[in-house]
């Protein structure tokens, strides 16, 4: 009786919890997971299946002094510009270990991209002039 009521208890809490992207994330968390020397928002192992709404909690400074994403061992599965837009000096995005099966990266300042043990079916990287180096 004690394991129906605990399984039931859990499943509660994470139905109440919003969208999958954002049940672990808000402004404190992001800001927690920012990383300044490296100028790097760190959220590797999150178990995120989507990227977060950057420009829903993050503001200030915090905008222009993320040079890098790390989005590494998460369950996303896509993956399209606009998530990154928000950063203006973004220069490295690691999205490697996930389970993205379609990535289109078009117009972003980055200069590496890290996109390898993926399922990738489908990959638009035109218009990344800066690009330098991808590990796919």
């Amino acid at each position: 009786m004690k394991y129906i009521v605990l399984v039931f208890i859990t499943l509660m809490t994470l139905t109440s919890c919003g969208t999958e992207s954002d049940k672990q994330v808000d402004t404190a968390f992001l800001i927690g997971a920012y990383v300044n020397e490296f100028h790097e928002l760190d959220l590797a192992g999150m178990e995120l299946t989507a990227v977060p709404n950057f420009e829903k909690y993050l503001t200030g400074s915090y905008i222009y002094d993320v040079w890098s994403v790390n989005l590494q061992s998460n369950n996303i599965k896509k993956i399209d510009s606009s998530v990154f837009d928000f950063f203006p000096n973004l220069k490295e995005v690691n999205l490697s270990y996930n389970e993205i099966e379609k990535i289109t990266l078009t117009d972003l300042p980055i200069e590496k991209l890290l996109i390898h043990k993926n399922e990738i079916e489908s990959a638009d990287l035109e218009g990344l002039e800066k690009l330098k180096e991808v590990n796919i």
